[in-house]
């Protein structure tokens, strides 16, 4: 990111340096104008009877937005779909985690025995794909939920849209890049905390920052960030039951893998990686996107104190991941609307193909399901 009238001087020291480089992007301000096109917030047509709506996805939302499609759901599936709220963030937004539960569950498995699957989304604010991608997720899931029964019947399923309310909002409202979350530290002007650096397991031991200002500030200590609390409490409260975590963020085309505070790999990585390597090729045979498979120190960079590596190392969660979606840097964070779609329909497809081998590894079976 270089203001256009430091460009001179930025060219110059590369050139001394004898660095090439390439432009991604002219004009950042206008991609970012162009970003989410005007429109409906909802379709209409599509409202419930308390004026609740469901959303369209060719176009980013505020949370209003994304809240009221929240209660849409439970208010038009009150059978089997929940939203309950696990934390308010440090401005006194609710963080809500929306559950998908059916009656049914494999032969010779109590209701009680049934495992689930949680996946969270908007952990950092200016990732505006992912809580679009993953409420696209939800809908898919329960508005045809006939044709996803093979998993439904065998897992539960935990959505967390917006894990970080209160940054998602400000980045829509005056700063679009802005990471962290919000919270004010009476010490200093600067403001919030690198929530996926915030969680208490090998917290600021690499690839995080004891810098307030810096976008990577882990903290003033372990889960200081309410929205961090809040998921961690969650997760321990449902610990015996959960099987599988993944966390989406953007951008890089990757399946991330523990660990990431060191260059160390758990013992069962190889089980890891398989699970991820079938989850990466459904998802590339939807549009053909090609993601990258392993840790992440292997494929990125150190970073410690992450929900990934706090989910297997303290919660005890087995298959814990991170998927970095769409795209593998040419817009970055910036990706236009029009790829909200196509990104989501790819990543679902990678998390229903991960779902079913696992159910094959949990059950000891092959549940007969269709291709996504």
């Amino acid at each position: 990111m270089v203001a256009p009238k430091t460009v001179p001087d930025i060219e110059a020291v590369f050139r001394e340096a004898r660095l090439t480089y390439t432009v991604l992007i002219d004009d950042v301000h206008k991609s970012i104008a162009k970003e989410n096109p005007s429109g409906p917030s909802f379709a209409r047509s599509q409202s419930g009877p308390s004026g609740q709506h469901r959303l369209t996805w060719d176009r980013y939302h505020r949370l209003a937005d994304i809240n009221s499609y929240l209660d849409y759901l439970k208010e038009a599936h009150p059978d089997w779909v929940q939203v309950v709220p696990i934390g308010k963030s440090s401005q006194g937004r609710p963080i809500h985690v929306i559950k998908l539960s059916r009656s049914r569950q494999p032969d010779g498995v109590e209701p009680s025995q049934k495992k689930a699957i949680l996946v969270d989304a908007g952990m950092h604010a200016n990732e505006w794909i992912t809580p679009a991608a993953l409420t696209w997720m939800i809908n898919e899931l329960v508005e045809n939920a006939d044709s996803y029964n093979c998993i439904l019947d065998r897992f539960d399923w935990y959505f967390v849209p917006m894990v970080n309310p209160d940054g998602y909002e400000y980045s829509h409202a005056v700063d679009r890049m802005w990471r962290k979350t919000r919270r004010n530290y009476t010490s200093t002007l600067c403001v919030g905390a690198d929530i996926n650096r915030n969680f208490e397991f090998h917290w600021r031991k690499g690839g995080s920052s004891s810098n307030v200002c810096s976008p990577a500030f882990a903290g003033v200590k372990p889960f200081s960030e309410p929205e961090s609390r809040a998921l961690a409490n969650f997760m321990l409260k449902q610990r015996s039951r959960i099987a599988m975590y993944i966390s989406l963020h953007s951008y890089s085309q990757m399946w991330l893998l523990p660990w990431g505070f060191a260059e160390a790999r758990p013992q069962d990585f190889s089980e890891l990686y398989s699970l991820a390597k079938i989850g990466a090729r459904a998802l590339q045979r939807v549009h053909n996107t090609s993601f990258l498979i392993g840790s992440v120190p292997d494929l990125l960079a150190l970073a410690s104190g992450t929900s990934q590596d706090w989910a297997k190392g303290v919660a005890g969660v087995r298959y814990s991941y991170t998927v970095e979606m769409r795209d593998a840097g040419e817009r970055g964070m910036i990706l236009p609307a029009q790829q909200i779609v196509p990104t989501a329909e790819e990543t679902w497809a990678g998390i229903y193909a991960a779902s079913v081998e696992l159910a094959h590894r949990l059950y000891d079976e092959l549940p007969s399901c269709s291709p996504f």
